[in-house]
């Protein structure tokens, strides 16, 4: 029988900052992970949603983020160091912005402006690098909207 196995500072120490920088990303807005996040949004207002990863200093080119809805359709995409907006659906036209300068650390941020009724629901954003992703869950509410 082997004996168990013990714990080096090091490691230690890198679960405690691993730990604590998961904690200020959620304070900061960000959400890892399949963990579904409510959002309130007012008509006519903006609202971010944003999406963290465990990689540092990427190259943009590297990178790949595609926001979509529950029923598949394309809300904005990123890829090849710049925005692909082939197939976005047409209702989110000219409403989308991928937020580009935090990509290279990891976060990933759609923002969705002029809210209207229709844009309740259920929000995903991928954001791949090198085989590993993180899939994020958002689920907006537009008050006095009901589903």
């Amino acid at each position: 029988m082997k004996p168990p196995r013990t714990c080096r500072p090091a490691e230690i120490l890198c679960l405690v900052v691993c730990c604590a920088a998961g904690c200020l990303l959620n304070l900061a807005g960000f959400t890892r992970g399949n963990e579904p996040r409510n959002i309130t949004a007012s008509v006519n207002s903006n609202v971010s949603m944003s999406c963290a990863a465990a990689w540092k200093d990427v190259q943009l080119s590297e990178v790949t983020v595609n926001c979509q809805t529950d029923s598949h359709e394309v809300v904005h995409s990123f890829r090849d160091d710049e925005d692909d907006l082939t197939n976005q659906a047409e209702r989110f036209r000219g409403r989308t912005e991928v937020i580009h300068k935090d990509i290279r650390n990891g976060k990933a941020s759609l923002l969705l402006k002029n809210i209207v009724p229709n844009d309740m629901g259920t929000y995903h954003i991928y954001f791949f690098h090198h085989g590993g992703y993180e899939h994020c869950i958002f689920h907006l509410q537009v008050p006095g909207m009901s589903v």
